[in-house]
């Protein structure tokens, strides 16, 4: 028997592959990164059979304009907030960088 959880309702059954307030990309089908097509996880739904076997999910993503898009979930990517990957790579410069200042 099929079962539909709904993307935040905590069902620990539900093999949900994002989250709400994820930031995510469709991807195209070079696999490059749509520039249009990409915003926030606003919500979704799981249809499982219980136990295990097959499912489906389909997320609902809103752009930055507000409209709204759904997508399944190997046609989105999560996106990395740019400061993080920014935090990173400052991060990683000082640490190649250090160990040649102290020679």
């Amino acid at each position: 028997m099929m079962k539909t959880a709904r993307l935040g309702d905590g069902d620990a059954h539900a093999p949900f592959m994002f989250h709400i307030g994820d930031e995510v990309a469709m991807k195209r089908d070079d696999g490059a990164l749509d520039p249009e097509m990409h915003g926030v996880v606003a919500g979704g739904t799981c249809k499982y059979q219980e136990g295990g076997g097959s499912y489906t999910e389909e997320y609902e993503i809103k752009r930055s304009d507000g409209s709204f898009f759904s997508a399944g979930p190997l046609d989105l990517v999560k996106r990395e907030p740019l400061f993080a990957n920014v935090r990173d790579a400052v991060r990683i410069v000082r640490e190649w960088v250090a160990p040649a200042r102290d020679k």
